[in-house]
């Protein structure tokens, strides 16, 4: 991302704070193993290529990119179409791991 601050707009993820002015924004204090200029990179967390899905689930063929960390500690991984990629350990609600 490019983004600065110039149009009174900035934005942190992964635990990250604002800081600077206008026109010279940035994040500081990003949450453990993220790094960048929103903290979006989780450091050391690689990318995720989906591919040979049926037809009807096409939207998920791609590159998913890791945004932060679950509450169970594990990253979750975003697509550029919106669609979300985790580990629940407590599937369906649950109190266990499965």
């Amino acid at each position: 991302p490019t983004d600065d601050g110039t149009d009174g707009n900035f934005y942190c993820i992964n635990e990250g704070i604002v800081g600077g002015t206008t026109g010279s924004c940035t994040c500081t204090s990003c949450g453990p193993n993220s790094v960048g200029t929103h903290c979006e990179v989780l450091s050391g967390v690689a990318p995720i290529i989906v591919s040979g899905m049926c037809p009807e689930r096409n939207g998920l063929n791609g590159k998913f990119i890791p945004q932060g960390l679950t509450a169970s500690g594990r990253p979750w991984y975003k697509k550029d179409n919106g669609a979300t990629l985790y580990f629940d350990p407590n599937c369906y609600g649950g109190t266990t791991e499965r």
